[in-house]
């Protein structure tokens, strides 16, 4: 896998045509450091390893800078330290766990270590592994920028729009809250054709976030929340949804394929069992505009708990 390449896609996706010097210099320092490893290695002199871990210091500190402006829309650091930054981000849990998991890897590895001791000398693979975690980390924040961008693109414009999603939605009103979600999800696919172009999961997301809290206040919407299953198995469905009265689990798909569709239903049913959640949706958003929208209700028996789940995948084409 190649993560810069991966890394500047998402910088693309983000710029929209826009140059945006911060998020490049970020990535010029990584690339850097990829330079001066394979130069150590060329010239077999271990001093460009620990210039490596001075260039990736630099792209994980002007990261956390760029994920300051976007994650909190303050757009003045002139006078922020990276301390001050990193304290702001941590203490005000602005950081994604698994985000926060890199960030605190990183800087207590290579970050702290190599700023407080200029004794410090690192080898060919600890600046490997320093390239590596930098990059993941820079990575995974760049998957939540996305996502709160597309989050706030999404809440601008139904704003604008003044859209009752609700009152388009039939019998909204006395439907049950797994149906009435379903019917949001459907309604969502139906008013953004635009969503099968979307390569990145977590833009998709974000836009399905907004949509169901401008569709009902009265659903409090958790991404990626972290469900235990047993000591050391960790799930994190997409989505899910609570009211006053009961939750839901959303897992999200982009394949009309039988056995990956197969697959996620399985998936939904363990996040499901793990959770003891008695009710989840599998949402596989059309592909094509032309696709109607099919609501498929299945109730499974698990352990003497029936499950009660909605398949939404794209259903006949329409003539033209």
């Amino acid at each position: 896998m190649d993560i810069l390449k991966l890394v500047k896609e998402q910088i693309k996706q983000i710029s929209n045509g826009k140059e945006l010097v911060g998020l490049n210099s970020v990535l010029t320092h990584i690339e850097r450091a990829e330079f001066l490893l394979e130069k150590g290695i060329e010239h077999q002199d271990e001093a460009y390893f620990t210039d490596v871990i001075y260039r990736t210091n630099q792209g994980f500190e002007g990261m956390l800078k760029e994920a300051y402006v976007y994650l909190t829309g303050k757009t003045d650091t002139s006078e922020l330290t990276p301390f001050k930054i990193e304290k702001y981000l941590t203490d005000n849990e602005i950081f994604k766990e698994r985000v926060l998991e890199q960030f605190t890897n990183y800087r207590q590895k290579w970050r702290n270590p190599s700023t407080h001791d200029h004794k410090l000398f690192f080898s060919h693979s600890e600046s490997f592994l320093a390239i590596i975690s930098v990059s993941a980390f820079i990575h995974l924040l760049l998957n939540q920028i996305i996502e709160k961008l597309a989050f706030q693109a999404e809440s601008k414009k139904l704003k604008q729009s003044n859209k009752d999603i609700k009152s388009e939605i039939k019998n909204y009103s006395k439907k049950d809250n797994l149906l009435k979600l379903s019917g949001i999800l459907a309604k969502f696919s139906h008013d953004n054709p635009e969503i099968r172009d979307i390569r990145n999961e977590y833009e998709l997301i974000g836009k399905i976030e907004a949509y169901i809290k401008a569709a009902d206040s009265d659903f409090d919407i958790q991404v990626e929340p972290l469900l235990q299953a047993g000591e050391r198995l960790k799930l994190r469905p997409d989505f899910i949804v609570k009211s006053k009265t009961d939750s839901i689990i959303i897992e999200l798909k982009r394949t009309e394929d039988r056995r990956a569709i197969d697959s996620g239903l399985n998936q939904l049913i363990t996040y499901l069992s793990a959770s003891g959640i008695t009710k989840g949706i599998l949402f596989i958003p059309p592909k094509d505009d032309r696709h109607l929208i099919g609501l498929e209700t299945k109730d499974i028996k698990i352990d003497n708990t029936e499950l009660n789940i909605v398949v939404i995948t794209p259903g006949k084409k329409n003539a033209r």
